[in-house]
């Protein structure tokens, strides 16, 4: 029952590392959040240009 490479948990620097994975996590959202704008300004760009595609004159009959 007794593990031999079993270690007592040390409490000292939880706090320390704690705070510093908040940190990273935070980095990481902010990087996440950067990409998903940029996806987000590619679509909306490919949706305006679209419009203005199917806004043109190709399809439309003059009046007579």
């Amino acid at each position: 029952m007794n593990d031999p490479n079993w270690k007592p948990f040390d409490l000292a620097g939880l706090r320390q590392r704690l705070v510093d994975v908040k940190s990273l996590l935070e980095q990481a959202a902010a990087v996440g959040m950067a990409h998903d704008v940029e996806r987000l300004d590619a679509i909306a760009e490919a949706e305006r240009v679209r419009k203005t595609e199917a806004s043109g004159t190709n399809g439309r009959r003059r009046y007579r």
